[in-house]
């Protein structure tokens, strides 16, 4: 059971695979989730969504809704299903699983 002291409330962030967000600022031209992995020194394989196995990560830009942060973006290893534009549903992360933090429009 998800609760404030085990896990994060988040939501994906729309529109962040566009042109406008593709540059990782990367001086190696790395994928968002290796940014990630080069930050956290994680080399995690499943999904951090509560109750997702699913291994097909990317670094997902996603923000905290449970009013711990204001309007921050982050990254997070989760897999095409939760990092889809269509998922508009708030979704439980594992408060140990570290979160990069983005800038707006990076």
């Amino acid at each position: 059971m998800a609760t404030m002291n085990s896990h994060f409330k988040v939501k994906n962030i729309n529109g962040t695979s566009g042109e406008r967000y593709a540059n990782s600022g990367s001086m190696t031209g790395s994928s968002w989730l290796q940014i990630r992995r080069e930050h956290t020194g994680s080399n995690r394989t499943t999904c951090c969504v509560l109750e997702c196995s699913h291994t097909d990560l990317v670094g997902g830009h996603v923000m905290k809704c449970d009013g711990r942060s204001s309007n921050e973006w982050w990254l997070a290893p989760i897999c095409n299903k939760h990092n889809n534009h269509n998922n508009t549903e708030e979704m439980f992360i594992d408060s140990r699983v570290t979160l990069v933090a983005v800038r707006e429009g990076t």
